[in-house]
C-alpha cells in the first residue's frame, strides 16, 4: 500500500508543479498581451491537469483516512485552493483588476503550498 501511496503522491506533486508552471506562463502571456493565450490548448490543458490534481489529492485523503476528520492545516489549504481558483478565474476574465487578482492568485498558491509542505498545527 505504501508503494501505491508514493506513486499517487508523486503524481500529485507533478500535477501541482505543472499546474503552477502553466498558470504562471499564462499569467505572463496575459500581462504581455500575447496572442498565445488565445490558443485552444491553453483553455483545455489546465482543466485536465487540475482535474488530475484534484483526483490524486482526494485519493491521498482517502488513503490517509482524512475523509471523516480533516486536520486543520488541510482544511485551510483547501480553502486557499478554492480562493486561488476563484481569483484565477477573475484574473483571466475581462476585469479591471486582473493584475491584482493575478498577484493574489500567486500569493494564495504559495500559501497553500506552505500548508501542504509544513503542515503547521493550527488551533
Amino acid at each position: 500500500m505504501t508503494t501505491f501511496f508514493t506513486v499517487i503522491k508523486h503524481a500529485h506533486v507533478w500535477c501541482v508543479t505543472l499546474s503552477f508552471l502553466l498558470f504562471f506562463i499564462r499569467l505572463m502571456w496575459l500581462f504581455s498581451g500575447s496572442y498565445r493565450l488565445r490558443a485552444h490548448w491553453t483553455k483545455i490543458i489546465p482543466h485536465v491537469i487540475d482535474s488530475l490534481l484534484f483526483m490524486t489529492g482526494m485519493l491521498m485523503m482517502g488513503i490517509l483516512g482524512y475523509t471523516e476528520e480533516m486536520p486543520p492545516w488541510l482544511a485551510v489549504k483547501l480553502i486557499l485552493i478554492v480562493l486561488y481558483i476563484f481569483s484565477g478565474i477573475i484574473c483571466f476574465r475581462k476585469s479591471s483588476l486582473r493584475y491584482e487578482f493575478g498577484i493574489l492568485s500567486l500569493v494564495l498558491f504559495f500559501a497553500a503550498a506552505y500548508f501542504a509542505i509544513n503542515k503547521p498545527q493550527i488551533y
